[in-house]
């Protein structure tokens, strides 16, 4: 208890490096009694000082934060910003929602993507249509938080624009949304089975990725149809997809 106190009482010294030390050690303690303190320290004058807290915030897990930090979401700097919502994240508080919805509209790419992923792990379906939105995001980071956001709130609602990002520049984006595909499982088999007739070689290889990880039966004629494709790389993926299907049968 004394070092807590030493902690807390290292959040008012001169130097701003000590300040942030001692907000960062506070959340690593995972002692409650260094919440009000480090809410305080939001309002410090140095940005490393309200980001450190922000962090400690997060670690703590506590909802008496959750305003403070959403406050936070509007701080000029955009490191104590992103750090706000990674810690609205770990907190898992749907008054952040809104919120945070609003910071996926961030000027700055990282604020975006951590709003993405907390939206997320929060898991309520009022985000779905923001974050469907953030897919199309200039930043392919955003769009890899998207995309691993909608898989974890598992929306069928997000089906078509996930198919969409199969095709997207970016192979981690890709990866993602194929990811969030799998997430909703056997719904999106017959969605998938249309994909699979797309023009462009890059979703029907994808599409063929997760029916494979899906192990839907239904699809099993579709991907037999598909083998005739003159993508090698697709009927490797395809026979692959029969494989894992027919070991189900």
């Amino acid at each position: 208890m004394e070092d807590i106190r030493k902690l807390i009482q290292n959040l008012r010294d001169k130097n701003p490096c000590v300040r942030s030390g001692a907000a960062w050690a506070l959340g690593a303690t995972k002692d409650s009694c260094a919440v009000e303190p480090l809410i305080e320290a939001l309002k410090d004058a140095h940005w490393d000082v309200r980001r450190g807290a922000a962090m400690a915030l997060g670690m703590l897990k506590d909802a008496r934060a959750v305003d403070a930090l959403i406050a936070a979401l509007k701080d000029e700097d955009w490191d104590v910003r992103w750090s706000a919502a990674w810690a609205l994240g770990a907190i898992k508080d749907a008054r952040a929602v809104e919120p945070l919805i609003e910071a996926l509209k961030d000027e700055h790419a990282w604020v975006r993507c951590y709003a993405a992923e907390a939206l997320g792990k929060i898991g309520d379906a009022r985000a779905v249509d923001a974050l469907i939105n953030a897919l199309q995001d200039e930043d392919a980071a955003v769009r890899r938080s998207a995309a691993w956001a909608l898989g974890s709130l598992k929306d069928i609602r997000a089906v078509e624009s996930l198919i969409g990002v199969l095709r997207d520049e970016d192979p981690d984006a890709r990866e993602r949304a194929a990811w969030a595909l799998v997430k909703l499982g056997s719904r999106i088999v017959e969605m998938l089975m249309t994909a699979m007739r797309h023009s462009d070689p890059t979703v029907r290889q994808s599409a063929a990725y997760v029916l494979r990880a899906v192990k839907d039966a239904n699809s099993f004629e579709s991907l037999m149809s598909a083998l005739r494709d003159n993508d090698s790389e697709l009927r490797d993926r395809i026979a692959e997809a029969l494989n894992a299907i027919a070991q189900i049968r």
